[in-house]
């Protein structure tokens, strides 16, 4: 067995030309970027207006008629599907008196938005129909100006992103390379079976910082050490976004006794399990799924550093008894692992060959110590067992979200207050942040194009 120190740490620099960190530069983050109220205020303009965000799910808006309505900082996008089948995004505002338009979050059949203080209605491709007493404005734009007012709106992989930049470039080009790396696993087959947000008392880089590094999991969850290898990850720095690699079902070179822990880890590769278990239980999974990934650790002879590969050759034995699973596009390693993806500028996608757990975080428009935490469960299931989109969960202060993130909710407000510390100096980062630095270099670009 190799130590930690024997093993190379990597780091993988991808598109030619482009400025990735080094990975300690000794320079550090400056703290104000986490709780100035005045850079929270550039930042929504230069990040938050310019770039795509994810607002729901295609499946919210899966037949004419039906709608979502995204928050965001200030906000309210209003995601659409018109009578023609084309999904658009508008500001869910009147365009009367700059009332809210919708304030259902999602809806089916809708054959109009009207206002709830005047009626001022428009038809679900955004177009004027009514305004009662029309004469009574005699200044009035024509119709045909006062529609909703659009945003750049695209798909990909299941996913509705917005942008309120009308001149953001193309959805796809955005977000290269991770279409190309995420296809593989069959996004856009996956069904959203839970759907929460929980407000913490952090800015949203310090929680979108937890979740871009393996360096914080021996101190932090010492309890996932003996099923995940937290020093040997692969990470990758593109251009806008940055991913990693964390091999999952075989101990962090961190513990010791390898011997006695391969009944943990056996049980513990159940391809059905989430982190997230402390609240709202996701649907049960076909037994299928079970059957295909599943050691049992009664009859498994082999040790820790066995399981991974154990498992891989169970999903690789039954990639054609589930078809409804990715197992024939991914590698072996893609079979176990947790591919881990940074969308910049809010979004990260922890990707299974069975599932994706996907966290958001959004600013909180009025105190930047403060951010809206989203957590989204997606899984392959039969198609016909799909099950209906669940309902929005918004949880109170401190509700329980499993073991994992509970630690992680408790550490990124403790941060949050030492931020605010007069002793607070900086943010030095190690070779296990560099997807940290990558994304604060990131940031910082926008930041100084929008001068």
């Amino acid at each position: 067995m190799k130590s930690k120190s024997d093993v190379a740490h990597e780091v993988k620099r991808e598109v030619a030309g482009t400025h990735v960190p080094e990975a300690n530069s000794g320079v550090p983050l400056d703290v104000e970027r986490y709780i100035s109220p005045e850079f929270a205020k550039r930042e929504w303009e230069a990040v938050f207006s310019k770039t795509w965000q994810i607002a729901c799910r295609e499946d919210h808006v899966a037949q004419p008629g039906s709608y979502y309505a995204f928050e965001l900082g200030q906000e309210s996008v209003l995601v659409s599907r018109g009578e023609d089948n084309v999904v658009r995004a508008f500001y869910n505002v009147c365009r009367h008196r700059n009332n809210r338009l919708v304030r259902d979050r999602c809806g089916q059949n809708a054959r109009s938005f009207a206002c709830s203080y005047h009626r001022w209605t428009w038809d679900t491709s955004g177009v004027l129909r009514n305004i009662p007493d029309r004469e009574t404005f005699p200044g009035l734009p024509c119709d045909s100006t006062l529609g909703l007012k659009e945003l750049k709106c695209g798909v990909w992989g299941g996913f509705v992103f917005v942008s309120m930049n009308p001149d953001v470039e193309p959805l796809l080009d955005y977000l290269h390379p991770l279409p190309q790396m995420m296809d593989k696993y069959w996004p856009e087959r996956m069904a959203l079976v839970q759907d929460l947000t929980i407000e913490w008392d952090c800015n949203w880089k310090v929680g979108l910082d937890a979740f871009n590094e393996t360096y914080h999991v021996a101190a932090t969850h010492p309890q996932l050490l003996p099923v995940i290898d937290d020093y040997n990850v692969r990470i990758e720095c593109h251009r806008l976004h940055n991913t990693f690699y964390v091999p999952y079902g075989i101990p962090s070179p961190r513990v010791v006794d390898r011997k006695t822990i391969a009944d943990t880890l056996a049980s513990y590769m159940d391809p059905t399990k989430v982190v997230l278990d402390g609240t709202g239980k996701p649907p049960d999974t076909d037994p299928s799924v079970l059957e295909a990934g599943a050691v049992d650790p009664a009859g498994f002879t082999g040790t820790a550093d066995d399981v991974r590969r154990a498992v891989q050759e169970r999903k690789r034995a039954s990639q054609n008894s589930v078809p409804f699973l990715p197992y024939k596009n991914l590698n072996d390693g893609e079979l176990t692992d947790d591919f881990h993806v940074m969308c910049f500028p809010n979004t990260q996608f922890n990707v299974f060959a069975e599932n994706i757990l996907m966290f958001r975080h959004r600013p909180n428009p009025s105190d930047p110590n403060r951010c809206f935490y989203d957590v989204w469960y997606l899984a392959h299931v039969p198609p016909e067992k799909r099950p209906a989109l669940p309902p929005h969960v918004m949880l109170p202060a401190g509700a329980d979200l499993g073991l994992a993130l509970n630690q992680d909710a408790s550490n990124v407000a403790s941060v949050q207050a030492g931020m605010r510390s007069r002793s607070a100096d900086g943010v030095y980062l190690s070779e296990l942040e560099t997807r940290i630095r990558h994304f604060h270099q990131t940031l910082d670009e926008f930041m100084a194009r929008a001068k």
